[in-house]
């Protein structure tokens, strides 16, 4: 299921690379109005996005001429909805400064579809091309025409700000002209919230763990991420390798930055986590694979931990999970299972037992008669006929019946003519 998941958004990716091949795509500052291109583009990367069924949470195309479409998924104080943006290059009034597209806006509600006025704060800049980020792009792409998964980028262009996983492809037209980027991410808080979805025991928890070993995304309620600003563009050029910064998304003439870190896998307040940290065979098992251990004895508790490596057909990210299962929720499965065993072993032996001793009180029970009414006769006292009723099924038991009935039988005929002293 997690391979699935995140394979659905390349796969949306390879659908609108092959949109954009079709006769009459081009770059939106080219055609005659560029609305035209940006409202096709557009409806092509919602479409996508309504298909992954909430797979991916942000897309964005940034053309090569400064243009931009953004439709990303999220929540106001009244209902879930998405936010799409489209602006073109051809409204931007200052060239050096990026500024500013002419830009449409509007929210959708999520599940009917139905437009809102938007309310979402967004910073006016926007000529992506001149981003770093978008700048580095094109330089991969010059080699490589497939995509791929990108490091963890840190947004404060919408409020709130997040952290997201994109994977990332190049878009072309049907005569090789390079148009642009398409970008497909998950938020890093939609990634945890589909793992606390996978199906597990009680003591279940699981983690993301990217190739840097730092937490993307966990089921635990521990809350690890920090945050600050900072006004040195080193530092946001080249943050910790835990961190992200809005260096990357931020226009060009920012003079302040935010940062953001995940912590490493050996210091999450887990401590199986921890135990595992830097056991490579669990943490970066290869792609496809899955190895499995047993941590003893760690915080009183023992846990089976599972890490599988990610396949994805963009493998410039790699990523695994790791399955973390307390010891005591298998074995006491195990032990139920037993003890259910042992009781219906022994339920069913004490009816067995109880059964065996009605039906042999049942068959029996004229034998009780027999005796009572031999005890009669050596008394020499009468016996009546209704006594004798009702014959056993048990061959011995029935003789002795027959046998008892001539003898009473012979001793009335006796005792008629032999006074009863005598």
């Amino acid at each position: 299921r997690i391979e699935e998941r995140f394979s659905a958004p390349v796969h949306v990716q390879q659908a609108l690379q092959d949109q954009m091949k079709l006769p009459g795509s081009m770059i939106p500052t080219d055609a005659r109005d560029p609305f035209d291109v940006l409202d096709a583009a557009h409806n092509a990367l919602f479409g996508g996005l309504l298909a992954l069924r909430g797979a991916a949470t942000t897309a964005s195309i940034t053309y090569a001429d400064g243009s931009l479409i953004n439709v990303q998924a999220v929540a106001n104080s009244s209902h879930q909805m998405w936010w799409s943006y489209r602006g073109s290059a051809a409204g931007i009034t200052s060239p050096s400064s990026g500024c500013c597209h002419d830009a449409r806006t509007v929210e959708f509600d999520a599940t009917t579809l139905a437009a809102h006025p938007t309310s979402i704060r967004r910073v006016p800049t926007t000529n992506a091309s001149d981003t770093p980020e978008y700048r580095g792009l094109v330089l991969l792409f010059m080699t490589n025409r497939i995509g791929l998964w990108r490091g963890v980028f840190y947004s404060t262009a919408v409020d709130p700000p997040v952290l997201a996983l994109p994977t990332v492809v190049p878009l072309y037209n049907v005569t090789g002209h390079f148009l642009g980027t398409s970008l497909l991410s998950y938020r890093l808080s939609d990634v945890a919230r589909f793992l606390s979805e996978l199906e597990g025991t009680p003591g279940t928890e699981v983690f993301a763990i990217d190739s840097v070993r730092t937490v993307l995304a966990a089921t635990t309620s521990a809350s690890t991420q920090t945050t600050w600003t900072t006004a040195n563009a080193r530092e946001a050029d080249f943050p910790p390798t835990n961190c992200a910064s809005t260096r990357a998304t931020s226009p060009p003439d920012a003079t302040e930055w935010g940062i953001a870190c995940r912590p490493f896998a050996s210091e999450y307040p887990f401590a199986p986590l921890r135990a595992v940290a830097n056991d490579r065979s669990i943490v970066r098992p290869a792609a496809g694979t899955i190895n499995i251990k047993h941590i003893g004895n760690t915080a009183d508790e023992s846990y089976y931990v599972a890490g599988a490596g990610v396949r994805n057909s963009h493998s410039a990210f790699v990523f695994s999970i790791l399955v973390f299962v307390p010891e005591d929720d298998v074995l006491g499965d195990v032990y139920a299972a037993r003890n259910i065993a042992l009781a219906v072993v022994a339920a069913i032996f004490v009816a067995a037992c109880a059964l065996s001793f009605a039906v042999i009180a049942l068959v029996l029970r004229p034998l009780q008669v027999v005796s009572r009414n031999m005890t009669r006769t050596a008394r020499l006292r009468e016996v009546s006929e209704a006594e004798e009723a009702g014959r056993s099924g048990l061959r011995e038991v029935y003789d002795l019946q027959s046998a008892y009935s001539g003898m009473n039988t012979a001793m009335k005929s006796f005792t008629r003519y032999v006074p009863r002293d005598v």
